[in-house]
């Protein structure tokens, strides 16, 4: 634990009474007992606050541990209007090397059903939206874009629609810019709610080292649960998918798969929103053996105090697995957990309960780590207005406690957002939301 040797402090206030120390960095203290030991309030706080201080009053070093308090700030990138520009985003963020950030909204765009948008910062501040693609209901187009979008290496952008296309149950496109600027859309496959699935939505699509797509959908497939599948090319650059597991609303299984990802192994691990022994969704991984992908339940939410009905897939930190639910956990609200891989399986820790109070309630979105190990996302709703939170979970010895960096209020700086938070490297977050002053959703930077 890091310690800061400040000096040269004014003292204000009486003794008896609770004194105010204001430190030449600004930093406003309420002092409410020095015998040797100072424990303080933070009042006002400029800066982020320091775990430890150290300070020296008259001729004796007293300790300053000032309780948890936010410092974040919160800036609107882009309110949408709700009209050409795009209305209501629907994804997370994806940045390119140059700082641009990328993202889907379900309508709104030149034909209304939806659009994917840059948007790109400009040297003397601010940042300034582009439609890149317009999605048409026209037979074609897929429309109504509810998951996120995926660079490969070459600069491409791949990404789902919910619906649209030549069957109506959504499309696989990709995106590939032109020496013009603008960008051309090739239909990758058109899903038909048969045995292929249908109306993929949530999460983002991934890619294995050969290139090939991977991803899921919430409905069709055999059972009727949704499928997992990949998407491979050939010479001649035509897409075939393969549909590498269906998912059905059984005991043994889940449905409606949100996103995967894969271990160094080559296996798939992800969430299901609902099935399972208790009906409340599971954690799952596909194992391909004999040219055959075959399921493991990892873990079934019951929507007691384990969690239930996941939004969002898992992410790996180390070996450990990490996630939300919407619903279950000790106050019903919505739960962070961690599965560790132990000698007779898979073990879940609830890291975080929501309470539906000051610290939120549903969170819908993934989680993101920082380099130190703290975890960050947002609750769609609960915080202090109401209209969500940004949130930080940072662990010590075990136990990881909150805090709210951001509250939503709803109004022009966003609120209710599900979609989880992107990091550049300074550490900023980056996500969309609704709300906005036009309500129309937004795209925000929260500096810690």
């Amino acid at each position: 634990m890091p310690l800061y040797v400040l000096q040269h402090w004014q003292l204000r206030g009486m003794h008896g009474t609770p004194e105010l120390i204001l430190s030449r960095l600004g930093t406003l203290f309420e002092v409410l007992q020095c015998m040797g030991l100072l424990e303080v309030k933070m009042r006002a706080l400029p800066i982020r606050p320091l775990l430890v201080v150290l300070m020296r009053v008259g001729f004796s070093l007293c300790l300053l541990l000032p309780i948890s308090a936010s410092a974040s700030t919160e800036s609107v990138l882009y309110s949408f209007l709700g009209t050409s520009d795009g209305q209501y985003p629907s994804s997370a963020l994806v940045r390119d090397s140059q700082g641009n950030l990328y993202g889907t909204t379900e309508q709104g765009g030149a034909n209304g059903f939806g659009t994917v948008y840059e948007l790109s910062p400009n040297p003397e501040g601010g940042w300034t939206e582009t439609v890149i693609h317009n999605f048409n209901a026209n037979g074609v187009d897929g429309y109504s874009p509810n998951g996120g979008l995926t660079f490969d290496a070459a600069g491409n952008l791949y990404g789902t629609t919910e619906f649209g296309g030549t069957d109506v149950y959504g499309i696989v496109f990709e995106l590939s810019p032109t020496k013009s600027g603008s960008w051309t859309e090739t239909i990758l496959h058109n899903f038909t709610d048969g045995d292929d699935g249908g109306a993929p939505q949530y999460g983002s699509l991934i890619f294995d080292k050969n290139g090939n797509v991977y991803g899921t959908t919430q409905n069709g497939g055999l059972y009727g649960g949704g499928v997992a599948f990949e998407l491979s090319q050939s010479p001649e650059d035509v897409w075939t998918e393969t549909v590498l597991y269906a998912f059905a609303e059984t005991i043994d299984n889940g449905y409606a798969p949100m996103a995967v990802v894969f271990d160094k192994q080559g296996n798939l691990y992800g969430t299901t929103y609902g099935g399972g022994a208790y009906s409340r969704g599971v954690v799952f991984e596909l194992s391909l053996s004999g040219g055959t992908w075959s399921e493991t339940i990892l873990h079934n939410f019951d929507d007691g105090t384990d969690g239930g009905t996941p939004r969002a897939g898992v992410v790996f930190h180390g070996s450990d697995l990490y996630g939300t639910t919407e619903n279950g956990g000790s106050g019903a609200l919505g739960t962070v957990y961690r599965l560790s891989k132990t000698k007779t399986g898979w073990k879940e820790k609830v890291l975080h309960n929501f309470t539906g109070g000051n610290d939120g309630l549903a969170p819908e979105g993934s989680v993101v780590f920082d380099k130190t190990g703290h975890l960050y996302s947002t609750t769609y709703g609960g915080g202090a207005d109401g209209a969500g939170t940004v949130f930080e979970l940072e662990q010590s010895k075990g136990v990881w406690t909150e805090t709210i960096l951001y509250n939503f209020t709803g109004k022009d700086d966003g609120g209710w957002s599900a979609y989880g938070l992107i990091l550049d490297k300074a550490g900023n977050l980056y996500g969309a939301a609704g709300g906005g002053s036009t309500q129309n959703g937004v795209v925000f930077e929260v500096t810690p």
